[in-house]
């Protein structure tokens, strides 16, 4: 699990092509007026989920991790928790979905608060929980 501002998301290009690619269209003003929804950036390779959405309790949220991608996770306003942890410390609740590359777990993990303008990179093995809301108050 990697979190940074986005000013320093070029730091991170050489894990891949396809993370430099998907740092570089978040560093771009291309994505500003995107409608939320799936847009591809490259095929199937990479591609953005715009979403907008309210911070929610952590209670109300499941761990997820995926076995083909990576996750970035960018806070463009507002700020919210992100959950992680390792997969050995989780059981499986709902088992992998290939269509979706998602499976949700049970567990205990850890959580840092993301303010805008920060990214996290989660890993297949990172376990993870976007969305949560800070000292649980939805925003």
């Amino acid at each position: 699990m990697i979190i940074d501002i986005l000013e320093n998301a070029h730091k991170y290009s050489g894990l891949s092509a396809n993370f430099a690619t998907g740092l570089r269209y978040l560093q771009s003003d291309a994505w500003h007026d995107l409608p939320v929804g799936t847009h591809q950036i490259d095929g199937d390779n990479v591609y953005l989920m715009v979403q907008a959405y309210d911070s929610i309790p952590k209670a109300e949220l499941q761990w997820e991790a995926h076995h083909n991608y990576c996750d970035i996770q960018y806070v463009a306003s507002g700020a919210e928790q992100m959950g992680f942890g390792q997969l050995a410390d989780f059981t499986i609740s709902v088992p992998y979905n290939d269509k979706n590359d998602v499976y949700f777990l049970e567990g205990q993990g850890q959580f840092i608060k993301v303010p805008a303008g920060s990214f996290t990179i989660f890993m297949p093995q990172d376990v993870h929980i976007p969305r949560a809301a800070i000292d649980d108050k939805p925003t």
